[in-house]
C-alpha cells in the first residue's frame, strides 16, 4: 500500500463468516529488549550486505558498525563498504 511508512505492516483477513480483522505493526517500534533486537537487526542485515560483500566481509562490517561509537575514525567503516 502506498499510504504506509516505512516499518509498517498491515495483514487483514477476511473470515468465511464475512468478518474482517486488521493487525498493524510497525517494525520501526523499539524491542525492549535490545539483545532481541539487535539479532533481529542483525539478520536483516545479514541478508542484505552478505550477496553484495560476501559472509567475511559482511560480518566484519556488522561488527564495525555496532563498535561505530567507540572508534576515532570512519575509514575502517568505508574501507569495508568499497565493492572490489
Amino acid at each position: 500500500r502506498d499510504d504506509l511508512e516505512g516499518g509498517e505492516a498491515v495483514a487483514i483477513a477476511t473470515l468465511t463468516d464475512g468478518r474482517t480483522l486488521t493487525e498493524t505493526y510497525d517494525s520501526y517500534t523499539a524491542k525492549v529488549d535490545l539483545a532481541a533486537q539487535r539479532v533481529t537487526l542483525s539478520r536483516k542485515f545479514r541478508a542484505l550486505v552478505t550477496p553484495l560483500l560476501g559472509e567475511t566481509r559482511a560480518a566484519r562490517l556488522e561488527d564495525t558498525v555496532f563498535m561505530l561509537d567507540r572508534a576515532s575514525s570512519v575509514t575502517p567503516l568505508v574501507a569495508l563498504t568499497a565493492k572490489g
